[in-house]
């Protein structure tokens, strides 16, 4: 979070994010049933909450299966996916 912020600012961005992706299944493990995220969220001041995303694998991985459009980009989404999805 703190990179993020301090990235946008040495490059004068007007705005950055932190999000994190994680598979759907990892919201019992990882993320506790939200509870994880709730703890993190109560450290954060108003503008990190503001920055701050939790977004399932899933749905950016759909999202590029639909905009892929060769062979390579398609070689590169198979082997993001074989890599994170679990």
């Amino acid at each position: 979070m703190i990179l993020a912020e301090q990235v946008a600012l040495s490059r004068h961005c007007d705005e950055f994010g932190f999000w994190v992706f994680s598979p759907i299944e990892n919201d019992n493990y990882l993320w506790k049933n939200e509870e994880t995220e709730k703890q993190f969220r109560e450290i954060l001041t108003p503008q990190g909450n503001k920055h701050f995303k939790k977004v399932h694998l899933e749905n950016i991985l759909d999202k590029l299966a639909n905009i892929v459009s060769d062979e390579q980009e398609n070689n590169w989404l198979t082997n993001l996916e074989t890599k994170y999805r679990i």
